[in-house]
């Protein structure tokens, strides 16, 4: 997704589940992750939403805005130039 000019969570959430190459482990970080945040207070809840919404809206933008299908396009075009 990064590729593509998407934002993650790095920094606010755990994302060591995104390099797991075993599928079964990777499932369980994801599943730690959500019970570690439903385990959080609701004012550190509001704390991770608030410092979230950047990046949300950063990708809001860029998927409703033109910035991915630019993206997607030109490497549409990349790949039939190629054939």
């Amino acid at each position: 997704m990064r590729r593509y000019g998407f934002k993650t969570f790095d920094g606010i959430l755990d994302e060591s589940y995104d390099t797991e190459t075993n599928d079964i482990q990777r499932i369980e970080k994801v599943v730690k992750l959500l019970k570690d945040l439903d385990n959080l207070s609701v004012t550190e809840q509001q704390q991770i939403h608030r410092a979230c919404l950047p990046i949300v809206e950063h990708n809001y933008n860029h998927f409703y805005n033109k910035g991915l299908s630019d993206i997607l396009w030109k490497e549409f075009m990349h790949m039939l130039n190629g054939i």
